[in-house]
């Protein structure tokens, strides 16, 4: 089964961002929870009278130049390809959008021979958010965020609906560089079920993002509880 591992490490940026939390001596940066909404800690919820939520992502990011974050590599024979289901190269880049908590969070994963990279590695190029990778079950340029990040946990999902990734630079080894640019990606509230299905949560809630790059070295990634 895919998994989506944004709650793991978003909320440990998050702890770190904020002084908390800190690493298990051997490099890597121990989540706290897991933070996925609707099953094992997460947020969101209410019995069936509940009244709907309100829109937890902020509107638009606008342009917001180079993100500070941290990028993580997964090989073809690692146990984390297992985990997710992937049948080659995994790259997680992620990120904070906000300062302060609660704060938004965004992750770019590439999944080799997925989506754009069908039947094929992860490569550079400019990619449009359309089609196959829409849906986090087959999307190989996937771009998520997460919303309302804290120590607890994050309160939503929204996925990428369409905009422009474009990827400058692509290692294949941790110790390398992941680098790009997205352009004018629109976000909407999105429930993802087992092995990734990706659905409209049946509101009005979106975000956008209008500029951003990204670079970073890969590390190995971290060890969910």
């Amino acid at each position: 089964m895919r998994t989506n591992l944004l709650a793991f490490f978003l909320v440990s940026l998050s702890l770190v961002a904020c002084g908390g939390g800190g690493d298990g001596g051997d490099g890597n940066v121990d989540p706290v929870v897991d933070a996925r909404p609707g099953g094992d800690g997460g947020g969101g919820g209410g019995g069936p009278d509940a009244a709907p939520a309100a829109c937890t992502a902020t509107e638009s990011f606008g342009d917001k130049g180079a993100l500070s974050g941290q990028a993580f590599f997964s090989p073809d024979n690692g146990v984390d390809q297992v985990d997710m289901g992937a049948t080659d190269d995994v790259i997680d880049f992620l990120a904070l959008l906000e300062t302060t908590q609660p704060a938004d969070g965004i992750e770019i994963q590439l999944f080799a021979g997925f989506g754009a990279f069908a039947g094929g590695p992860i490569r550079t190029g400019t990619f449009q958010l359309t089609g196959d990778e829409l849906d986090y079950a087959t999307c190989g340029v996937c771009v998520l965020m997460a919303t309302d990040v804290t120590e607890a946990g994050y309160a939503d999902d929204y996925m990428a609906i369409s905009g422009t990734v474009e990827i400058t630079a692509v290692g294949t080894a941790v110790g390398q560089t992941v680098s790009g640019r997205l352009t004018n990606v629109q976000f909407r509230h999105v429930d993802i079920g087992e092995g990734g299905a990706t659905t409209p949560a049946g509101d009005s809630c979106a975000s956008s993002l209008m500029n951003a790059t990204f670079s970073a070295p890969l590390m190995q990634p971290m060890r969910p509880r």
